[in-house]
């Protein structure tokens, strides 16, 4: 008669990640929001990193993650520089 199908397994998901592409918008938006999205650039870089890292080559985006890690870092440090700057301004 019919011939029974196996079910269909799901799919590995192939692309870029969505951490690594978050990572990299927050990371470019540290120069119009000074400096305030660089924590959740930092945060998403590193999570899209270790889920790249244990995906097996599923997943893709390595370089978008260190951008947006290297951009929310760099936002700290404007942040930090501000902070500095207006302690050094006398009142």
């Amino acid at each position: 008669m019919f011939a029974s199908s196996a079910p269909a397994l799901p799919q590995a998901p192939s692309g870029a990640s969505g951490l690594a592409i978050g990572s990299l918008v927050f990371g470019l938006l540290i120069f119009f929001t000074l400096g305030l999205t660089g924590i959740a650039a930092v945060i998403m870089g590193h999570l899209s990193l270790s889920r790249i890292k244990s995906s097996a080559g599923a997943l893709s985006g390595r370089g978008m993650a260190i951008a947006g890690l290297i951009m929310g870092y760099f936002g700290f440090v404007l942040v930090g520089i501000a902070i500095l700057a207006a302690l050094a301004v006398p009142a």
